[in-house]
């Protein structure tokens, strides 16, 4: 008798599984984010110990911490453009051992100009990270996942941060602060070979996906994304095309003359400057880096003339708000994701919880003016760095939405606005610190002077429209689809 006879139904063939090789990626990502940090943050713990080994002055040793940010600045867009032509397996492998280089030769300085220069050398080694990880959480991820993908690797830059302060600090004693330096550099280049090794620059190029994570991917894209999933992708349906070989770079066709380039970079560039969500992506890194670069570099110093507190205490509470950044950004993204999901609207997702998380934490540095003590006021400011972090999965995702297939370039022009942000912010508040010891002006100046950075960030975001591509003019079918989702 027959399964069919007896009144049997046979069970549906099951769903394969999707791999999860995407974690993998993700997991590297936030890897090098964690690694970098340790090397850009490390100076900075360790400037009193060297100002004193080098007979150097507070002024001479800022304008050596600033060395990174100038490098970091100015090659935002060239390490930017190598990722898109190399992809970002080769490139961030390139870097990060070149960062490591670069952290060795720290350790290796005779003098304030040798170690000037390689902290020059190492921001332009580090340039390229966020764009490329960027480019990798695009073809990685779907739009509904990326909120929680790009969080992961915003968080570890924070956690990075508070690893980079506490274990600089117990390594200075036995190491000294030549072989920290040294140590360090070990990370980044353990890092390269792992992934050069095991990362590919598209799902379809790695062995260990399989067809459901692939297609998980992809339709993922084809539903939030129409029409602008990457050209390096596969095609939607047929599994042979999926597996061919694809173009590995998503470069220019070597056909084309360097008039043709030349041209197409000049309408990038014009598109670019034309756009209202290409100038808010960028005002609100701008403004979103400047306050982010207090707590890193002179909050200490505004406890301890502010308030009173002890050098010795400073370092446990300045690594308070920095703990609050790496529990804000894990809590943005899924925040972004959810509500993509809930809404299929971007702006909600994107716009929406940006200009709510500054808004919330311009409201925290006023209740922080109110606090009667420092610890209760370092607390608040702690809270208020969690609801600051919010935005930053929400920045990376509108990044994503707007740059279309020049998503390392867009993200290597924001991210250096936001550096221009935070050079901006070491040099303004150096000059603020000046002017209130000068006149006798009451501290909480400092923490309203970033209320108004935060709401003026709050402002960006709420005029930002992700709906709205940056670095391509929409035609017709393209509007009607961003008139569709929202």
């Amino acid at each position: 008798m027959s399964i069919a006879s007896a009144g049997i139904r046979p069970n549906p063939p099951r769903e394969p599984v999707a791999t999860g090789v995407r974690y993998g990626v993700l997991t590297l990502l936030a890897l090098a984010a964690t690694s970098a940090y340790l090397t850009r943050i490390c100076l900075s713990v360790a400037n009193t110990t060297i100002q004193a080994q080098f007979g150097i002055t507070n002024t001479q040793m800022g304008d050596i911490i600033s060395a990174f940010f100038l490098g970091y600045l100015w090659f935002q867009v060239p390490t930017g453009w190598l990722g898109s032509r190399f992809g970002a397996r080769s490139t961030m492998a390139a870097l990060s051992v070149g960062a490591s280089l670069c952290s060795i030769w720290s350790g290796l300085a005779l003098g304030p100009g040798m170690l000037y220069a390689s902290r020059v050398g190492l921001g332009v080694m580090q340039a390229g990270l966020v764009p490329c990880a960027g480019r990798a959480v695009l073809d990685w991820f779907p739009p509904e996942a990326r909120g929680k993908a790009s969080s992961a690797i915003a968080s570890c830059m924070s956690l990075g941060g508070v690893i980079a302060q506490g274990l600089t600090a117990a390594l200075i004693g036995p190491l000294g602060w030549r072989g920290v330096f040294f140590a360090y550099s070990g990370v980044g280049v353990v890092w390269a070979i792992v992934h050069y090794a095991w990362f590919r620059d598209l799902p379809h190029q790695h062995h260990q996906t399989n067809a459901a994570e692939r297609k998980l991917i992809r339709h993922g894209r084809a539903g939030l994304d129409p029409g602008a999933v990457s050209e390096l992708e596969p095609g939607p349906t047929d599994e042979e095309t999926e597996t061919a070989a694809a173009p590995p770079l998503a470069a220019a066709p070597p056909t084309k003359t360097p008039r043709e380039r030349f041209h197409e970079t000049r309408h990038l560039l014009l598109t670019m400057a034309s756009s209202m969500s290409f100038w808010m992506i960028c005002g609100q890194a701008v403004f979103r880096a400047f306050g982010a670069a207090f707590f890193l570099t002179w909050f200490p110093a505004y406890l301890e003339k502010g308030h009173g507190v002890k050098l010795k205490d400073t370092g446990f509470l300045a690594m308070l708000p920095l703990m609050g950044s790496v529990l804000g950004a894990l809590i943005g993204g899924a925040v972004v994701d959810q509500l993509l999901v809930r809404t299929r609207s971007r702006r909600w997702s994107r716009s929406g919880t940006g200009a709510v998380a500054m808004v919330l934490t311009a409201l925290s540095l006023f209740l922080a003016t109110l606090a009667p003590d420092p610890i209760s006021m370092v607390l608040i400011l702690s809270l208020g760095n969690v609801c600051f972090s919010l935005s930053s999965p929400a920045s990376w995702a509108a990044t994503m939405d707007i740059s279309g297939r020049h998503t390392q370039f867009l993200f290597a022009v924001a991210n250096m606005a936001g550096n221009i942000g935070a050079m901006a912010c070491s040099s303004a508040t150096g000059r603020l610190f000046d002017l209130i010891e000068a006149k006798g002006l009451d501290w909480d100046v400092v923490l309203y002077v970033y209320l108004g950075v935060s709401l003026a960030a709050a402002t960006c975001w709420a005029l930002l429209n992700p709906e709205q591509p940056a670095c391509e003019r929409p035609g017709p079918a393209s509007a009607q689809r961003a008139a569709a989702r929202g």
